[in-house]
């Protein structure tokens, strides 16, 4: 792939924020990102205190270049999972900057993309049309899909509200992971599932990595994110207190 086409994220000085309370404090935050108008203002700062306002981001700056697997840590509420949905298009930046450069990208977190009320292999069909994958190649994609989750027949057909939490992380998985994305974010899913699997999975995204793609993994389990990322942020109530080599970073994280 060429360089200029490679999938990359820069990240300048973002925060996001979300509005508690009342309706029309909503209703100016809405306005003001449909007007793509900024909080920052000459002689303002937009992080002072407001009891309307919970800054789940603040002044976070990064960058993530092609091949990389990152990984992020901090405890629940640190601000992961905004992350990895502001990248995802899910959420707009309030304060700063947000880049993105990648034909397609994937956000995997437990059952977010799975339909509980349809079976795993209608899931399959329905990721592969929301991707784009040719109708012509549906039958080949699920085929795949099925034969990575490792799930057979009576699996596939049935609806996955009775699936246990491994199967459904595995179908997930699978569904993105066979799309070859070339952003793919996990968010807590690959702690789930048996060992076997977790390797499989590594696996994978290590596949993903060489043929220049971003993978992005938030996890609370350190050796986890330590046997697969070459770099970690360290998030903590939406600051950015770390970002460097895996064992250096979760090593002060450890630490805290």
């Amino acid at each position: 792939m060429e360089q200029d086409l490679a999938a990359s994220i820069q990240c300048d000085s973002m925060g996001i924020a979300f509005t508690r309370g009342s309706r029309r404090a909503m209703l100016k935050k809405s306005l003001r990102r449909a007007l793509r108008s900024p909080r920052l203002v000459a002689g303002h700062d937009p992080y002072l205190d407001d009891p309307s306002t919970f800054w789940a981001l603040r002044d976070v700056s990064f960058t993530v270049g092609a091949g990389t697997v990152l990984g992020l840590c901090g405890a629940n509420g640190a601000g992961k999972t905004t992350l990895l949905r502001a990248i995802s298009g899910i959420y707009q930046p309030d304060v700063g900057r947000l880049s993105v450069n990648g034909r397609r990208s994937v956000l995997l977190s437990l059952g977010a993309m799975l339909a509980a009320n349809l079976s795993g292999r209608i899931n399959a069909r329905m990721s592969a049309a929301l991707h784009g994958v040719p109708s012509a190649q549906a039958k080949e994609h699920v085929q795949h899909v099925q034969e990575f989750a490792e799930l057979d027949d009576a699996a596939m057909e049935t609806p996955v509200r009775y699936y246990s939490a491994g199967m459904r992380a595995r179908l997930a998985f699978a569904s993105a992971s066979v799309l070859e994305p070339e952003i793919l974010l996990v968010d807590e899913l690959l702690g789930v599932g048996d060992a076997a699997f977790r390797k499989k999975s590594g696996d994978r995204l290590r596949e993903l990595t060489e043929t220049a793609h971003c993978v992005i993994i938030a996890s609370h389990s350190a050796p986890f994110l330590k046997s697969l990322c070459d770099r970690v942020l360290w998030l903590e109530s939406g600051e950015l207190l770390g970002d460097g080599p895996a064992d250096e970073v979760l090593e002060a994280y450890s630490r805290r």
